[in-house]
């Protein structure tokens, strides 16, 4: 099955500051996935927090399909 994740477009994406240009994770099962990491300020409720995520550009693999992000 093809990868039918949409990925981050970085021309749309508004993001408070990218800290890393570019990384690119191949794992043990083939799957490619590039991307960069940026920081922002995320709201729950009353209740911001400034956090790091992934925001993948490329992914090949269809493990990822409905994943919206990666945050951790």
């Amino acid at each position: 099955t093809a990868a039918c994740s949409q990925v981050v477009n970085p021309s749309f994406a508004s993001l408070s500051q990218v800290l890393f240009d570019g990384f690119d994770l191949k794992y043990a099962d083939t799957a490619d996935l590039r991307g960069y990491i940026g920081q922002d300020i995320i709201q729950l409720g009353h209740y911001y927090a400034r956090t790091k995520f992934g925001c993948i550009t490329k992914c090949d693999s269809a493990d990822f399909n409905g994943v919206d992000g990666i945050l951790g």
